[in-house]
């Protein structure tokens, strides 16, 4: 694997605080900077619908509000981020996703 020079690393970083949506922001910190995954997660669960889809420009380019399987594969990219982290948020956002792709 071909590893970033630091001098690199410290350009991408200052791009995702200038720039990054919270989203992104929050999951640089916690996969970078020992940030919280729990604070990760709740901005992810943001995007969450009543419906247990997401949409609301999970995808940075797709604005839909509403809920499709394809935002939903998505938010399960991100949410394979979190490992095996344990949180009640995870719970709630994965019986959403149960509860959408089952309707």
């Amino acid at each position: 694997m071909k590893k970033l020079s630091l001098d690199n690393f410290m350009r991408l970083k200052k791009l995702v605080y200038r720039s990054a949506r919270p989203l992104d922001f929050t999951k640089w910190k916690y996969l970078f900077e020992n940030g919280s995954c729990e604070d990760f997660l709740s901005v992810l669960s943001s995007y969450q619908n009543e419906d247990g889809g997401f949409g609301y420009n999970i995808e940075c380019n797709n604005w839909n509000p509403n809920s499709s399987p394809y935002t939903v594969c998505i938010a399960l990219d991100y949410l394979d981020t979190a490992g095996d982290y344990v949180s009640n948020i995870k719970n709630k956002m994965v019986m959403g996703i149960i509860k959408y792709l089952s309707s």
